[in-house]
């Protein structure tokens, strides 16, 4: 299989329905940044590798996925007649999942007259694929379809941040208050099985952790630890007013108080501060925008 750790655009897309256009597109792409930038087939994974594990980490090396998806993507049938999608092991299915689940750029590409499918439709594991916002692709304006949607990945591309990465926290030591919060990107299956996109922690006081989780659906999670008591279970933390969140850090300035922020894709940014109580009870302001 082709190094993947280069490549900054992985082309998704079904052979039995839009291989053509996808082939195209490819062409297109390679021409403006470069064949070893432009990802688009698995067939070279060798007898034995586990598939599920190396498509993960080829979309793991790019930061723009392309989902196309034409009148027959949702419904298409193995030989069986069960849907694909319904699979756990469908290439497409896993292609997808992997780039929603690290919170790589999903661009759904819409050909041949396709809809976006709704989430009812979908996996669990497809739920964020509808909000992603789609860009439209026909066969008769083709040239300028794909000119535009180069313009779009070189915007996309552009605005990429660079994740700060560094340790989170070992056998039970606790971020130091007042210092500024580790955010990472959360591999694949963040305990219990989250499939964490981001997290981040912080400390309200020496002997205190607590983690903070964005996982593959948008969802906000989080979960502490005292050294003195075991890890508390995952608890859901309130949405805040956006659409769709996609960063978010945590810290502290001073002891027993700590702040999670949360990032918007429409540019908003929200914070909710919690002090700790004597009994160390959490209390929790509510969401307030920058």
């Amino acid at each position: 299989m082709p190094e993947a750790e280069g490549g900054r655009i992985f082309v998704s897309y079904r052979r039995q329905e839009t291989s053509h256009l996808a082939g195209r597109l490819y062409d297109r792409l390679a021409d403006r940044f470069g064949e070893d930038q432009v990802f688009i087939d698995v067939d070279t994974i060798e007898p034995g590798i586990d598939f599920a594990a190396e498509i993960s980490r080829a979309v793991a090396g790019c930061k723009v996925l392309l989902a196309v998806i034409g009148p027959g993507w949702l419904d298409a049938a193995d030989q069986r007649g069960r849907r694909r999608l319904d699979d756990p092991d469908d290439i497409v299915r896993l292609e997808i999942k992997a780039a929603l689940a690290r919170d790589v750029r999903v661009i759904p590409i819409l050909v041949e007259g396709a809809v976006m499918p709704g989430r009812q439709d979908l996996p669990e594991s497809l739920a964020g694929l509808p909000r992603r916002n789609a860009f439209l692709i026909r066969h008769e304006s083709f040239r300028s379809d794909a000119g535009r949607l180069v313009t779009a990945i070189e915007r996309a591309l552009a605005a990429v941040p660079k994740t700060a990465t560094g340790p989170i926290a070992s056998q039970g030591h606790a971020v130091p208050p007042g210092r500024a919060a580790v955010l990472v990107e959360a591999s694949d299956g963040v305990d219990s099985g989250l499939g964490g996109r981001m997290l981040a922690c912080s400390s309200l006081t020496a002997g205190h952790l607590e983690v903070f989780v964005l996982d593959q659906v948008g969802r906000l999670r989080h979960r502490w630890y005292w050294t003195d008591e075991d890890w508390s279970g995952w608890h859901d933390i309130p949405a805040p007013p956006t659409e769709r969140i996609t960063a978010i850090g945590a810290g502290s300035h001073s002891d027993r108080q700590q702040e999670f922020i949360a990032a918007g894709a429409d540019g908003s940014i929200h914070h909710r501060w919690n002090f700790l109580g004597e009994d160390k009870s959490s209390q929790w302001s509510d969401w307030h925008s920058f």
